[in-house]
């Protein structure tokens, strides 16, 4: 979670950027990006972190270079946000009578409107997203997925244990999968899983990066093994990744370079080489996302900052 104090829109050789002030008081949990930029969060006491019962979630949007506050909402604060179109879903918790609930707000115009939707039985959330009208939930230790808006959740089978905070979630047109420890997908909507034993730091589609032995590898996954395109010695930790045809983006953090530790990694060949790009202004690569319109992230002076790669 980051302070949210401004946006600046520009990108690589640009000579204009836009700043666009938001609030001193907004910090940032999730954000989406499409033709405008869609943030959640809360607000609080300035310069200290605010108790959760006593946070004010917000929603907002910068379309055009200019903000507007969306929504608001007093004892409770947003958690994660995910769009495809004009379709957005958006988790807040909240507290009743001193317990915390989460409950579901949705829009299918483009932020225009916004339904608010029955809670979600959950005790935990920590990201939602979006395939084929169904909404995913993953909490700490449960997957869960809704095709109605939200009006009923169905448990998916799943060790507890095998989905933490870092579990990744992705989706192909026949497949759901998981990351982690291993692989696992399921071909029925998350009825019954199959595991290849490989590990999973990201994924997107049907593309994985992962981590082992000071080793970044990318590839694609199979019917029950991967095939590791490209390896690097180099000491990234992969936190986002993009595919887009044969364009394929990778965010990672360098562990080798304490100043500037967020990076690039794109391809245009199909994963078969890579280049290399220093994200300037980004310290944690783990607070951006990449998507179709380029790289969005926070620097440390308040400024959220879009990029194309």
């Amino acid at each position: 979670m980051l302070w949210f104090f401004s946006f600046l829109l520009g990108c690589v050789n640009c000579t204009g950027e836009n700043t666009q002030n938001i609030s001193t008081r907004f910090r940032l949990e999730d954000l989406v990006v499409g033709q405008n930029i869609i943030a959640v969060g809360f607000s609080g006491k300035k310069g200290r972190l605010t108790p959760e019962p006593q946070r004010t979630a917000e929603i907002w949007k910068v379309q055009n270079g200019t903000p507007a506050r969306l929504k608001q909402f007093s004892n409770s604060y947003f958690v994660s946000i995910a769009r495809v179109d004009k379709e957005i879903w958006a988790v807040r918790a909240k507290y009743k009578h001193g317990k915390k609930q989460f409950s579901l707000h949705y829009s299918n115009n483009d932020a225009l409107s916004w339904m608010a939707l029955q809670d979600i039985p959950v005790d935990d959330v920590e990201q939602i997203y979006l395939h084929n009208s169904c909404g995913w939930i993953q909490g700490r230790h449960t997957l869960i997925r809704s095709c109605n808006n939200g009006k009923t959740w169905k448990h998916l089978p799943l060790a507890p244990k095998s989905i933490s905070k870092s579990t990744p979630l992705s989706f192909t047109e026949k497949r759901v999968l998981l990351g982690g420890e291993n692989i696992r997908y399921s071909e029925d909507y998350g009825l019954t899983w199959t595991t290849i034993e490989e590990k999973a730091d990201v994924l997107h589609k049907r593309w994985v990066a992962s981590v082992e032995n000071n080793q970044l590898k990318i590839g694609t996954i199979g019917k029950d093994s991967v095939d590791w395109r490209y390896k690097t010695d180099h000491k990234y930790q992969p936190t986002n990744l993009f595919v887009q045809k044969d364009k394929i983006y990778l965010l990672a953090n360098n562990k080798a370079k304490e100043r500037h530790p967020a990076i690039a990694l794109f391809s245009k060949d199909g994963g078969k080489t890579f280049q290399e790009k220093i994200l300037h202004g980004c310290y944690d690569a783990e607070k951006a996302k990449i998507t179709s319109k380029g790289v969005a992230f926070m620097s440390r002076r308040g400024k959220m900052i879009s990029r194309q790669l």
